[in-house]
């Protein structure tokens, strides 16, 4: 058993169930969340404690004793700062699966480290870029990222969706361009590398986001693309009326559960979940295109396990305080190696020269 003890609120959620997966094993862990399962049983290393995420000294009572916090209760936009906040009092490290605002918004004076977009998106699909460049590329010049499956909304997923989109992490029908947001036009979609990948009949909209922007960014990138693949054509109607209703002070309960019945509907359906890039650039002075596609049952549990990684290199002490970019944090190299080695992920890779596509396994 490894030193250190690691808090997971909203532990029998799917994503932290896959976090709790992959950390029961090697630390002390506090579970967390207001009812404990009655199929609950604590082990030697592993204790439940009630919480309530609205009731600060509830929450400051979980959160003391615990090194590291994962959180992967409700909408992190609701609930994200307030964890936050108090983590840093105690000067206790925080892992939030989504939360990124608080890298728009800032903590102050911050005591620990903290680590937000600790998920599949954002999350991996920030370090995915990173670690295709550092394969196949010495100067990497464009980016196309897409996403999606088939899998059922959960609240948190679709609050922090639906609030995201009021507060600001993208830009609908947009992509990155020389260091600025422009208009998307479906011309520059690959189609044969990037909506191959996915069922008929799939809708992609583009989104430009400020983890991908921030990527783009960093990898001095000319061009940049994000597209959400959904299966229900309406998907994008329900969210901008869903946006509209929240405006008209409608409660987000009630607000995300009408999104929840018409986005999901009512057909049980085996759940999967890809994510495909395709990067130019050069490598040896040639002009080549590489496309990778990664394989999951679902991306709730790419999440838990992005979180877990990066509590467990917190507690190795290789992260430092601050607010943080999990891709700023994590080797992209040694990430994705976990993730294949433990399942998490399969991953695809096809190379060519603009020529004859060359598939192989990576």
């Amino acid at each position: 058993m490894n030193d250190g003890k690691i808090g997971i609120i909203g532990f029998s959620g799917m994503v932290g169930k896959a976090a709790y997966t992959a950390l029961k094993r090697k630390y002390q862990i506090r579970c967390g969340q207001r009812h404990c399962p009655s199929e609950f049983q604590e082990e030697s290393n592993v204790e439940f404690q009630k919480v309530n995420i609205f009731a600060e000294e509830s929450l400051r009572d979980f959160c003391r004793g615990c090194d590291v916090i994962i959180n992967c209760a409700g909408s992190s936009y609701q609930v994200g700062d307030i964890i936050a906040n108090i983590c840093n009092q105690l000067k206790i490290s925080y892992v939030d699966a989504f939360g990124i605002n608080l890298i728009e918004n800032g903590l102050k004076e911050v005591q620990n480290s903290c680590v937000l977009g600790a998920g599949c998106f954002p999350g991996l699909s920030g370090i995915l870029p990173l670690w295709v460049h550092d394969k196949f590329f010495d100067i990497s010049e464009k980016m196309w990222l897409v996403s999606g499956g088939e899998e059922k909304y959960s609240f948190g997923a679709c609050a922090d969706m639906l609030l995201s989109s009021i507060h600001g992490f993208g830009w609908n029908g947009k992509y990155y361009l020389n260091d600025a947001i422009v208009k998307e036009s479906q011309e520059n979609i690959i189609e044969i590398v990037l909506k191959n990948e996915f069922p008929k009949g799939y809708v992609f909209n583009p989104y430009m986001n400020l983890e991908t922007k921030s990527v783009a960014k960093k990898l001095r990138l000319k061009e940049a693309h994000w597209y959400n693949a959904v299966a229900n054509k309406n998907l994008l109607g329900i969210l901008q009326k869903s946006c509209v209703d929240l405006i008209k002070n409608e409660p987000l309960e009630e607000v995300v559960k009408k999104m929840i019945y018409y986005s999901n509907g009512e057909e049980q359906v085996l759940p999967w979940y890809i994510m495909a890039i395709v990067m130019e650039g050069i490598k040896d002075n040639i002009k080549q295109r590489v496309k990778i596609v990664i394989q999951s049952r679902g991306s709730y549990e790419i999440s838990g396990n992005i979180s877990a990684i990066i509590a467990e290199e917190i507690l190795k002490g290789s992260i430092q305080p601050g607010v943080k970019w999990t891709w700023e944090v994590l080797n992209p190299k040694i990430t994705m190696e976990k993730l294949i080695k433990n399942q998490t992920i399969e991953m695809y890779s096809f190379i060519d020269s603009f020529d004859e596509l060359e598939e192989g396994i990576v």
